[in-house]
């Protein structure tokens, strides 16, 4: 009887649509964004969105933004920490002037300086409702900022396309 009951269910999981309860896999594109995982410890992998900004001349990086959803809950009363949206910039920001980062439906991101190491600063800000319903919304995320010693405002866009279709992969948002 088990026997009979073991290939129901294999015939029945053959039978299920490929996608359904698919979770993305390392290397998956959604329109402009790449999902990918990194090992933090031997028992904890961070998984995110993420897209590298290139200058269109030169294809030369100069920023690369990326996304994670919100974390399990670490005790069963505890509440899950949200998202972050990361924006790693190049070394040389004026941090002083700050840096400014919306989406073109005029939507504020409220980043804050993290930290600056050998590959750039970073900046993050939880993701919040507001902040997934504009970057579901718009096409564009621009991020502003100076140089430091020379005061040359610089502003790149990262594309939006995709995160909608990601977002509902992941389940995140």
């Amino acid at each position: 009887m088990s026997v009979t009951y073991a290939r129901s269910a294999l015939a029945a999981l053959l039978l299920l649509p490929a996608s359904a309860g698919a979770e993305p896999q390392v290397g998956d594109r959604f329109g402009d964004w790449s999902f990918e995982c990194t090992a933090q410890s031997a028992t904890r992998i961070d998984c995110g969105l993420a897209q590298l900004v290139v200058i269109a001349e030169s294809r030369e990086p100069i920023a690369r933004f990326r996304i994670t959803g919100p974390a399990e809950p670490a005790a069963e009363d505890a509440a899950a920490t949200p998202g972050q949206l990361s924006v790693l910039l190049p070394l040389g920001l004026d941090l002083q002037a700050g840096v400014t980062a919306s989406t073109d439906t005029g939507t504020t991101l409220p980043l804050s300086v993290a930290t600056c190491v050998q590959q750039g600063c970073l900046l993050t800000a939880p993701v919040t409702d507001e902040i997934v319903a504009a970057l579901r919304e718009g096409a564009q995320m621009n991020v502003g900022f100076a140089l430091y010693g020379n005061g040359q405002s610089l502003e790149i866009a990262g594309s939006l396309a995709g995160l909608d279709a990601a977002f509902t992969e992941t389940g995140w948002y």
